[in-house]
Parts: structure tokens; C-alpha cells; sequence
């Protein structure tokens, strides 16, 4: 997760370089385009051209640098104070005639896109920012009223898509209410019919059960019948 540098609680806040949340992508800004003093990125990077070495701050840091170490040297003359001192990094020996413009880094850093600090919405190089806030408060208060005016306008689209989307939905769910309606009458009905069934099933039962009790009787009155001829005829048989 991207968390913002910042100096301690004592640093001076004219040192600062350029805030990273005035920058669109703070959080991909190389560590190397930050100023190792106020821990920003660089604004007006300086270096002494390798003589006595190549460390990079931001003018107005070095130089506010110069200027503490100057007032606590007992032995510091007034007309040099905040004239020379040491580097922050090295330590080594620099003064402010030393100080040069680092135009690779300048050049990198005006590469990098950034905000509108009026809040206009507009976003752009960095080197682009003048040419666009140099028309006055003016220009950003039209371009702000423009992303307004636009974003009402999306926001009527939107929601005219929603109120429709709200019709849509409603004529869904009145037909998921008609269906689960009919499922239900599907379900009441055919548990009727499998009660009727097997109410004709248990009568039909009941009908076979009758049938072979009333063919078993017969059966039986068939055989009675059948033994009292034979015993009437016997005698006559026996003459």
C-alpha cells in the first residue's frame, strides 16, 4: 500500500519539495526524484557538478541548509553566513556559487503528470501546468463548470438507465410471482390427483378382493352340488 513520505515534526516547511499529492500517480514516482532532505519530490534540483560531489536536493533546501549550519558556527563571518556549508549527504565542502540546475533530472521531473492545484479537474505534464493555470482562476472555474455540467448530465443518463432498469426488474419479478403462483396450483393439484389415485387404486383393490372371494364361493357351492349327485346315484350302482 502506497503511504506518503513526510518529514519529521520539526522540519521547516519551506524546505519542502513538491507534494507528492499534487502528482496524478504519486505512488509510482521513483524514489530517485525525491530530495533526500525534505523527502518530496525535487523542485529547482541542484547538485554542485561532481566538484567536490553529485548529490541532489532542492535548491531551497540546500541553500535553508546552508543557512542553519551557517548560524550555529560561533565562528561564521556575517557577510558569508548561509554562503557556503556542507552537503547534507557527504558532509564534503559546497557553497552556493557551486549550486547548478541538474537538467536531467528538471527534464524527467517536467515528464511527470500532475494536477490542477485549483482543483479543475485538469491533469498534464508538469511542464504544462503554467500555460494552463497562467489564463487566471478563470479558466479553471469554466473547466470545473464543464466537468460539473458533464457530470450531471451522466448522472441524468444514468439515471434514466436505472428507472428503466427499476421498470424492468419489476416486470420480472411480477412474472416470477405469476409463476411461482402456478407452480404452487401445479403442486396442489397433482397432490389431489395422487390422492384420487390411490383412492381408485385401493377401491380397485378392494374390487379384485371381492371377485375371488365371490369366485372362491362359487367354487365351493359348484363342488357341493357335484358330491350330492354322486351319493344319489351310488345305490343303483350297486344292483
Amino acid at each position: 500500500m502506497y503511504v506518503p513520505r513526510h518529514p519529521g515534526p520539526n522540519a521547516d516547511r519551506r524546505t519542502m519539495g513538491i507534494r507528492e499529492v499534487e502528482f496524478v500517480n504519486p505512488e509510482s514516482i521513483s524514489e530517485t526524484l525525491k530530495c533526500p532532505v525534505c523527502f518530496e519530490v525535487f523542485e529547482d534540483p541542484v547538485f554542485c557538478g561532481g566538484r567536490p560531489c553529485q548529490h541532489v536536493f532542492c535548491r531551497t533546501c540546500v541553500e535553508q541548509s546552508m543557512v542553519a549550519e551557517s548560524s550555529h558556527s560561533q565562528s561564521a563571518c556575517e557577510e558569508t553566513t548561509g554562503r557556503t556549508g556542507h552537503c547534507p549527504t557527504c558532509r564534503a565542502r559546497i557553497g552556493v556559487e557551486d549550486l547548478q540546475p541538474h537538467q536531467a533530472l528538471n527534464s524527467l521531473l517536467d515528464e511527470l503528470p500532475v494536477r490542477c492545484r485549483r482543483g479543475c479537474g485538469w491533469t498534464g505534464r508538469r511542464d504544462a501546468l503554467p500555460s494552463h493555470e497562467s489564463p487566471g482562476p478563470n479558466q479553471c472555474v469554466l473547466l470545473r463548470l464543464e466537468s460539473a455540467q458533464a457530470e450531471v448530465a451522466y448522472l441524468s443518463e444514468a439515471g434514466g438507465h436505472l428507472r428503466d432498469r427499476d421498470v424492468r426488474i419489476a416486470q420480472l419479478e411480477a412474472r416470477v410471482a405469476e409463476q411461482d403462483r402456478q407452480v404452487v396450483d401445479y403442486g396442489r393439484q397433482l397432490v389431489a390427483k395422487e390422492i384420487r389415485i390411490q383412492e381408485l387404486e385401493g377401491l380397485l383393490s378392494q374390487r379384485e378382493q371381492d371377485l375371488t372371494q365371490k369366485d372362491l364361493e362359487i367354487a365351493i357351492l359348484r363342488q357341493g352340488g357335484d358330491g350330492e349327485k354322486g351319493a344319489v346315484a351310488a345305490p343303483e350302482l350297486w344292483l
